[in-house]
């Protein structure tokens, strides 16, 4: 139990409070099948843990992530479990020394190896085993953490409830503006250096250039914002089911699989769209008509599930 299996996703981080382990656990599984062609081997089957087979936590999951050695993380409102493919370890208030709380909305992995964990009431830095707990009193603007995000200096940046908090090298800070422009969350550095944040309901990219770019939204939306191999960034607004490209300085939407309005307009959970990377770098997009791969600019029909 000492090492991960290897071969996974390179990316997966799933944000799906409202959907329950079963269902969260076989939707990671089809995507990390389609970005690894080893995940699961043609000798094996599959399994299913919930709490009462095994699985501890609880019946939830809010994050999911792999880390670069291959273990599997995930957050849940009963602690952080971490699967090696075959047993859980499990760390918490309860049984880890730091953990300062067990309601667990996100993951990121730092470029150092370090995992940050964002709960209902704390930032929790976890290395070598070790957890460290901060809070409020430590410079975040709240202590409810909903994301976490790295750029391309190695900066941690916190979305919290209240705001940003950005980690660069040995403390926290608020991060209220950007280049005299209120925001309220990083989502991207790409490979140009551009940053991008949400300011209000809108989407902000700044530019290395010193240009600001906005990709204004008729309502307040979940973003989800991924750069292809061929430096474009593609964002999904969840709340309206829209995507869109951004490639040499314009913004233009590419239309989505096509479900039904009404249970659209219901925000009934299975309508939720998840965006992952995949191992050569295309991406990837559950919908609820099923697998979508960007690919060279262009946008596949969806595969079943």
């Amino acid at each position: 139990s000492g090492s991960a299996h290897s071969g996974g996703w390179r990316a997966l981080m799933a944000s799906a409070s409202r959907f329950s382990t079963r269902r969260v656990l076989r939707v990671s599984a089809i995507i990390a099948s389609s970005v690894y062609t080893k995940v699961v081997p043609e000798c094996c089957g599959s399994a299913l843990w919930t709490a009462s087979s095994g699985w501890k936590p609880q019946n939830s999951v809010n994050a999911i992530l792999q880390d670069h050695r291959g273990y599997l993380w995930i957050g849940t409102f009963g602690g952080l479990a971490r699967f090696d493919g075959e047993r859980f370890k499990i760390f918490d208030s309860a049984s880890t020394p730091g953990f300062g709380n067990s309601r667990i909305l996100s993951l990121y992995e730092g470029r150092s190896g370090v995992l940050w964990i964002g709960t209902m009431d704390g930032l929790i830095r976890l290395e070598n085993g070790v957890a460290t707990t901060y809070t409020g009193r430590d410079g975040l603007p709240s202590s409810f953490i909903t994301s976490i995000r790295g750029d391309a200096e190695g900066n941690v940046w916190i979305k919290t409830s209240r705001g940003i908090a950005k980690f660069g090298g040995a403390k926290l800070e608020a991060y209220s503006t950007h280049r005299a422009k209120a925001v309220e969350e990083f989502y991207l550095q790409a490979r140009d250096g551009s940053m991008w944040f949400r300011s209000g309901p809108d989407l902000l990219l700044f530019g290395a250039d010193g240009s600001i770019s906005t990709l204004n939204v008729g309502k307040p939306s979940v973003f989800l914002v991924q750069e292809a191999p061929d430096g474009s960034v593609w964002v999904v607004l969840r709340d309206e089911y829209r995507l869109v490209r951004y490639s040499q300085g314009t913004f233009s939407d590419f239309p989505m699989p096509p479900i039904g309005r009404r249970a659209l307009a219901n925000r009934d959970p299975q309508y939720a769209v998840t965006m992952a990377v995949g191992a050569s770098g295309e991406l990837l997009l559950f919908t609820p008509a099923g697998l979508v791969r960007i690919v060279d600019g262009r946008v596949s029909p969806p595969e079943p599930l």
